[in-house]
């Protein structure tokens, strides 16, 4: 639970599917867990190199291994998944660069967006349905959690410390 991502993903888990549901559910999985990434491309570089059969890992680092020719197949689950938003936004504080700001915005939309940033290694889902990124994007019908609540940095602390007393260290008090 080093990287934000591990940690966004079970408190997405518990928006999800509860508490109660979200552990039973990790519990599970911990007997077959060979190590707790520190680091977001840990899982997938052993993955693609064989050391494990399967990884919970993020698209982006995914894809970026892929692309290095490494043998990865990404498999959605079917009962869905977290994710992270970004986006772009427009400040007004300087009126004379709007329309500036804007066409980079549209940029940002663009089949050329996203073969400059794939290019650098930087993979995300395509959003904008006009592009050919976006229709090729084998995923694009993937199913993404609906009910994300805003947890308290105390609740958050609280998760995480019963995952680890009660999952990670198998029942440490």
């Amino acid at each position: 639970m080093a990287a934000e991502a591990s940690a966004n993903l079970m408190f997405q888990m518990i928006s999800q599917f509860g508490d109660m549901e979200t552990y039973k559910i990790l519990s599970q999985l911990h007997p077959k867990v060979v190590q707790y990434a520190k680091y977001l491309s840990n899982p997938v570089r052993q993955a693609g190199m064989g050391e494990v059969d399967i990884s919970i890992a993020v698209e982006s680092e995914t894809l970026r291994y892929m692309q290095n020719g490494y043998p990865l197949k990404i498999i959605y689950p079917v009962d869905g998944t977290s994710y992270m938003l970004t986006g772009v936004g427009i400040s007004t504080v300087d009126a004379s660069k709007i329309k500036t700001a804007e066409l980079f915005a549209d940029w940002l939309l663009s089949d050329e967006a996203q073969r400059v940033l794939q290019s650098n290694g930087f993979y995300f889902l395509p959003t904008n349905p006009q592009t050919l990124a976006h229709k090729k994007f084998a995923g694009k019908n993937l199913t993404l959690f609906e009910s994300i609540q805003n947890f308290t940095p105390q609740q958050k602390y609280e998760f995480l410390d019963r995952w680890v007393k009660q999952i990670r260290l198998g029942g440490v008090q």
